[in-house]
């Protein structure tokens, strides 16, 4: 009993001990405002922008991002394709966006999958048609099993390369429950009617159809995209197939103040990754350690970075895309951390593994007795600054 109280107070007093120092290094602030407030009006006006672009002989068909799998048995960790979350900030695998600027009514739609809850037990939550509506701000919300008839209406050539339905192709995980979405509507749109237009186009051999393709041919990324424009050229569609990116770049070239505010909060969380690492960056801490202080800054702000951490002390700092990260600081030395800032912008720092360096700055503070005195076997730090919770996440607005 009285060592569980010397073991509560014990554990109190350095509770206390590390809220009451925050002096370390400066602690990212809370994610913006806007990042919620403004999300819904900026994807809205990115749309727009888009389709001013393509025109009325165009529409722009994206698809979500396919899951990876390794060994037949792991999902690696989902990252959504960027310019898929750029228009609709969805994390849905197995979704597809469909911008139709000459349609009637919808002119902007979103095909989802349909929810499995079997499925989600074992995969998590899938999204449903409602929290779409309210992420995205696209209203017109429908089945993945529908997409497939919505293409072969706009092309009609199209029918004898849809035989796979669309939500099997990549839908991916699913529970938290949530509930499943709705069945497809026993009235859906008419396709013909509600695209006439587009359809009309695409007899007179007029439609552009804007994808994002692969850089190069039989690359991993796209493959969907790549196979579809392939089939579609070989049934003699006539419909003119053209690469996107470029529209995304030109886009990208101005940002809203939404997307300012996330680039500024990304850029303190970085800051943050520096100045944490910097006081455990001393003889005998491993490279590793200072990738895993980068990377929990990182996803305690529920953020991610852009690549991988590159932490090369020594040698490993002339190497440009050194990975491993197994070599142990040494006195004397000077590591090179390119930071992988969650806005996926590129950012390095070097600085000296001692005190005797003619540097303009001076060293951040360092938990340690001195910075060349060389680190205990399996110790930590002593003093590190209070936990902050955030729930700031990634925004590809880079």
């Amino acid at each position: 009993m009285q060592f569980s109280k010397l073991l509560f107070c014990s554990l109190s007093l350095a509770v206390c001990g590390l809220a009451a120092d925050a002096g370390i290094w400066k602690v990212a602030p809370p994610p913006p405002v806007s990042w919620q407030r403004d999300r819904v009006a900026d994807l809205s006006a990115r749309r727009k922008a888009l389709m001013e672009q393509i025109g009325d002989r165009a529409v722009l068909v994206l698809y979500a991002a396919e899951p990876r799998n390794y060994a037949a048995d792991v999902d690696w960790p989902f990252r959504q394709e960027n310019n898929f979350f750029y228009l609709t900030g969805l994390t849905q695998p197995g979704a597809t966006l469909i911008l139709a600027p000459a349609a009637d009514k919808i002119r902007e739609m979103v095909f989802i999958p349909r929810s499995n809850p079997a499925q989600e037990t074992w995969t998590g939550h899938m999204i449903t048609a409602a929290e779409a509506r309210q992420t995205s701000g696209i209203q017109d919300v429908f089945d993945a099993g529908q997409f497939n008839a919505f293409l072969s209406a706009l092309v009609p050539r199209s029918r004898a390369i849809l035989a796979v339905p669309a939500e099997t192709m990549g839908a991916g995980r699913g529970g938290r429950g949530g509930g499943a979405n709705p069945a497809p509507p026993a009235n859906p749109p008419s396709w013909t009617t509600e695209f006439a237009k587009p359809i009309e186009y695409s007899s007179r051999q007029e439609l552009q159809l804007y994808m994002i393709l692969p850089a190069r041919p039989n690359a991993v990324e796209y493959r969907r995209e790549q196979e579809f424009a392939g089939k579609l050229a070989s049934v003699g569609s006539a419909v003119n197939i053209k690469d996107a990116s470029t529209l995304f770049d030109s886009l990208r070239r101005i940002k809203s103040q939404r997307e300012i505010d996330i680039l500024q909060h990304a850029a303190d969380i970085t800051a943050e990754a520096f100045q944490r690492a910097y006081t455990v960056a001393v003889p005998g801490t491993p490279e590793y350690e200072i990738q895993a202080h980068f990377e929990f800054t990182f996803l305690r702000r529920n953020g991610h970075w852009g690549y991988p951490c590159i932490v090369g002390s020594g040698n490993n700092a002339t190497t440009l895309h050194y990975q491993s990260n197994k070599d142990t600081m040494k006195a004397g030395t000077a590591p090179t951390s390119p930071a992988p800032s969650p806005s996926a912008a590129s950012s390095a720092r070097s600085r000296p593994i001692s005190t005797a360096w003619s540097g303009r700055r001076s060293r951040p503070a360092s938990p340690w007795p001195s910075p060349d005195t060389p680190r205990p076997a399996g110790s930590i730090p002593s003093k590190a600054p209070p936990a902050r919770s955030s729930s700031w996440a990634s925004s590809n607005s880079a």
